[in-house]
């Protein structure tokens, strides 16, 4: 790099040479970091959207466990367990507990025995939920 002062300047103090950063190479590293930073914007609003979704799934998942574990501790002629579809009565919440209880347990044999499924779902259109099953054996059968 020379650094020779112009002849015949307007200017007393002009040099040739490169001493700094032309007006292209600053809009093109001004551009890089931006895109960087666009992308980790991008992954940081992913990664909260991802976060929330998983601790509504585990929330659903223990309300879900929690109502197994209620219908499990209801004498075996409880009328919550009667067979057919049962909701959840409650107010406003995010999640809806169903219950649908199959068997025979009128007859009061060893050998009745109810098979229930448990089911949280959430976001109103049915696509999120999970499901339990679980079998409650009759008082005679324990």
């Amino acid at each position: 790099m020379s650094n020779k002062l112009i002849k015949n300047s307007p200017h007393k103090f002009k040099y040739t040479g490169n001493h700094g950063f032309t007006l292209i190479e600053v809009m093109c590293a001004l551009v890089i970091f931006l895109v960087g930073c666009l992308a980790v914007t991008i992954l940081s609003v992913n990664s909260v959207h991802k976060n929330a979704s998983a601790r509504i799934a585990s929330e659903g998942f223990f309300e879900t466990v929690a109502q197994v574990e209620f219908l499990m501790s209801l004498p075996y002629n409880d009328s919550r367990l009667d067979e057919g579809n049962h909701i959840l009565p409650g107010g406003i919440r995010r999640y809806s507990i169903e219950w649908d209880v199959t068997g025979d347990h009128a007859a009061a044999t060893p050998a009745s025995s109810l098979v229930i499924d448990v089911t949280a779902t959430w976001n109103r259109n049915r696509r999120n939920m999970y499901t339990v099953t679980f079998v409650k054996a009759s008082a005679d059968r324990i």
